[in-house]
C-alpha cells in the first residue's frame, strides 16, 4: 500500500531531450551552447518555485546574451508569464526591463529562474520572494487525470568577437518538458536501494 501511495503521489519532469537538441542543431549551436535542467529526481508532496537552468558556452570566441526581458514561461494550462532571472536579494523594480546575462566563452551559467506571476514583496526585507509555487506537487496530481506539459522558451544573441564582427545572432529555444506520474519501475527501484540501506 506504501508503494502505490508513492506512485500515486510522485511525479517527474521529463524534458523533451530530443526536440530540444534537434532546434540546437537547426541552429548550429551546437558547438556553442550546452543546456541543463537540474530539477529534483522526483516531487512528491514539495512545490516547484524555481527552474534551475545551467547553461554553458562550449565556445572559445564567441560570447551568448541570455535575454531574460524575451524569454517566457507556459504553465500546463498555456498560460504565459514573464520569466525572473533570481539574483541574491532581489529587489528589482519589476516595471523596469531586464538586463541581458553575458556568458562568456568556456563560462557557465547557473541560474535560478522565477516566475512573475508567482513573486511578492516581502514588507519587512523589500526582497521578491516566491509567495505561490509554480506548481504544487500535491494539489497536482489530485487533478491530474493525464501528462501534464510546460514550457520555457529561451532568447539569446551569440556574437562574435568585435574585431572580427559585428554581427548579432538571435536565436530562441523552446524547452518543452512534461510532468509525468513515477514509473512503477522507478519507484520498485528506489524501493530496492532504500532496502540496501
Amino acid at each position: 500500500m506504501q508503494m502505490i501511495t508513492e506512485i500515486n503521489q510522485g511525479m517527474i519532469i521529463v524534458l523533451d531531450h530530443c526536440a530540444l537538441e534537434t532546434q540546437i542543431t537547426q541552429q548550429q549551436l551546437t558547438e556553442i551552447l550546452e543546456i541543463k535542467f537540474k530539477f529534483a529526481d522526483s516531487y512528491r508532496n514539495q512545490p516547484l518555485t524555481e527552474i534551475p537552468l545551467e547553461l554553458k558556452n562550449k565556445s572559445l570566441t564567441q560570447a551568448i546574451y541570455v535575454n531574460w526581458q524575451y524569454s517566457t514561461f507556459t504553465d500546463v494550462k498555456g498560460r504565459s508569464h514573464r520569466i525572473i532571472y533570481n539574483l541574491a536579494g532581489l529587489t528589482v523594480d519589476l516595471f523596469q526591463p531586464q538586463v541581458f546575462t553575458v556568458i562568456t566563452q568556456g563560462q557557465t551559467l547557473e541560474a535560478k529562474l522565477l516566475i512573475e506571476s508567482c513573486l511578492s514583496r516581502d514588507e519587512k526585507t523589500g526582497l521578491l520572494i516566491s509567495k505561490n509555487p509554480i506548481f504544487d506537487g500535491q494539489k497536482l496530481k489530485e487533478m491530474m487525470k493525464e501528462d501534464q506539459s510546460f514550457s520555457l522558451q529561451l532568447v539569446l544573441q551569440i556574437t562574435e568577437p568585435m574585431y572580427q564582427s559585428s554581427q548579432i545572432n538571435l536565436n530562441t529555444l523552446k524547452c518543452q518538458f512534461t510532468l509525468q506520474k513515477i514509473p512503477w519501475r522507478q519507484v520498485l527501484y528506489w524501493q530496492r536501494k532504500k532496502k540496501k540501506k
